[in-house]
């Protein structure tokens, strides 16, 4: 497992939240469970935002404040989710 102040780290990117969230698998942000990372980068799926149970989501800096949950910012989300 990997927290999410490490793939920050790995990275070089902000996050926000709890830095010690274990990730351990990527998922569909309609799709994820405790311990997985999703992304958004296409406004049309922010109704799943709202939703996902994902334990952190990668967001670029627009969407960032629509999520109140742990997040790494990314100014391309799909390509660090890649």
């Amino acid at each position: 497992m990997t927290s999410l102040a490490q793939l920050a780290s790995h990275f070089d990117l902000a996050y926000e939240g709890d830095g010690e969230v274990d990730i351990s698998r990527v998922a569909t942000l309609s799709g994820a469970q405790p311990g997985e990372i999703s992304f958004l980068s296409n406004r049309r799926y922010l109704g799943d935002l709202a939703k996902t149970t994902a334990s952190a989501v990668i967001l670029a800096p627009e969407f960032s404040g629509k999520y109140s949950g742990n997040k790494l910012i990314s100014n391309q989300p799909y390509v660090t989710f890649a």
